[in-house]
């Protein structure tokens, strides 16, 4: 169990840094976080415009911009764990890979996210 606790506590301190420093960088650039689904038919239509905004994101003048706080986000709090974890993987490439490995995990999400609506309207037979 302690093993565990030390785990789910890394969890959540990666976790509580990222959202941090992407809220920091969405209000400094004024970007919006948020997903927004795509309202285009198909399935490959809709999973191109899911990927497509896990990099781009919504400015508050509503135009299109790079994702920085997604990208300052998750590869700052990669780095900062660094200072928590053992030396044999605390180093810049390790943080890059945890870094790229979380923006997959972005993807993944929004993917998730364009789609879940749907199946579960499906799975309650509506």
């Amino acid at each position: 169990m302690a093993g565990y606790g030390r785990r789910y506590g890394h969890r959540l301190a990666n976790r509580a840094v990222e959202n941090a420093i992407g809220f920091g960088t969405a209000v400094a650039f004024h970007q919006d976080p948020r997903y927004f689904r795509s309202g285009e038919e198909g399935v490959w239509r809709r999973t191109r415009y899911a990927v497509v905004n896990t990099f781009l994101t919504r400015t508050d003048g509503g135009s299109r911009t790079i994702a920085a706080w997604r990208f300052a986000g998750n590869y700052g709090a990669a780095f900062v764990s660094n200072t928590w974890r053992p030396d044999r993987i605390n180093g810049a490439s390790d943080a890059l890979q945890r870094g790229s490995i979380s923006i997959g995990f972005d993807v993944a999400n929004n993917i998730f996210k364009e789609f879940w609506p749907d199946i579960r309207r499906k799975l309650r037979g509506r």
